[in-house]
């Protein structure tokens, strides 16, 4: 149905005349929650991939293999990520890891052609930051949850004894779209987990 020229006005006139009112950015997505502060790194052991072994899994079909990653692969995955990390709600990036609540490491990716698409993967490890008690994070957090185009599958849970998680992330795509994907299951974790995180901070000095 098309509104009438004078309905048009008369809606303009009212929206003048209220105000349009502007939320801040935490708000205007139903949330106040306080952001973490998230320190993003690359695993820089990295041993060199032996090439005849990865030319002939590749000629097999190319196979998941994570120990091919290269330390060009895991600074490529780090600067996408830093990008996209900027887009999201919960993440502030720590300048440094001691002032960081959240490190969150890239361990190495691995690809392969799925018909005419990409199907890529990075594995990530996720740990307590300097600014964060590890003793205090809560065994029965409700963990990692996947969306519509990232999947996520949890290789090592978080333990008293091994404070860390380790969790694949899969998506079809390119690298770009793939960090977009893991930044949002970064954001969506601490948006899960945000009161034991918050509970889990060290007090202040």
């Amino acid at each position: 149905m098309r509104l009438k020229p004078f309905v048009i006005a008369g809606l303009a006139s009212v929206i003048a005349g209220v105000g349009l009112v502007t939320l801040p950015a935490r708000l205007s997505y139903g949330s106040d929650r306080e952001p973490m502060k998230v320190y993003l790194t690359g695993k820089s052991d990295l041993p060199t991939p032996d090439a005849a072994e990865k030319a002939a899994l590749e000629k097999a079909g190319f196979p998941y293999e994570y120990k091919f990653s290269t330390a060009k692969d895991v600074a490529d995955s780090v600067a996408d990520l830093q990008e996209k990390l900027k887009d999201t709600d919960l993440v502030q990036q720590a300048g440094t890891a001691d002032d960081a609540e959240l490190l969150l490491e890239v361990l190495g990716r691995a690809a392969r052609r799925v018909n005419l698409q990409l199907d890529t993967r990075l594995l990530l490890r996720v740990s307590a930051g300097p600014r964060l008690d590890p003793a205090l994070l809560k065994a029965e957090q409700p963990g990692w949850k996947g969306s519509f185009t990232v999947k996520i599958k949890e290789m090592h849970p978080y333990t008293p004894g091994e404070p860390y998680w380790d969790v694949e992330m899969r998506s079809l795509g390119n690298w770009g779209a793939h960090a977009k994907g893991v930044a949002k299951a970064m954001d969506n974790f601490i948006k899960n987990n945000h009161a034991a995180l918050v509970a889990a901070r060290r007090a202040a000095n």
